[in-house]
């Protein structure tokens, strides 16, 4: 009796799926200096995509940077893991102090503003 097992790759991150689908472009002139891969959504628009930073803690095991130069006049936003749900670099970093300081607040070394 032979046994058959299916394996399917699922890509870790936003990065490997785009390089997976072929849908990577060389560097423009244009990149941001944190671009790693350079994406292509469709014939008109591209985006830059910086390193992904792994955690367990987000639905796709990432945090991303990207940039799409057609949408949000081109500034870089902070994907959450999941593709959809992207933050401006400002809402980000609001967001990591607010963090910072509940984890301070609730270790009991929250100090007094």
């Amino acid at each position: 009796m032979s046994t058959f097992t299916e394996r399917t790759y699922r890509p870790k991150t936003h990065r490997e799926a785009m390089a997976e689908l072929c849908l990577t472009l060389p560097r423009t002139p244009g990149c941001h200096p944190w671009c790693t891969l350079h994406c292509q959504i469709d014939e008109t628009t591209t985006f830059c995509m910086g390193p992904d930073v792994l955690t367990p803690v987000t639905p796709n095991g990432y945090v991303g940077l990207s940039s799409c130069a057609q949408e949000r006049g081109g500034q870089p936003m902070i994907d959450l893991g999941d593709g959809l749900d992207h933050v401006t670099v400002e809402q980000a970093e609001e967001y990591a102090r607010a963090i910072l300081r509940q984890v301070a607040r609730a270790r009991g070394q929250e100090v007094s503003a």
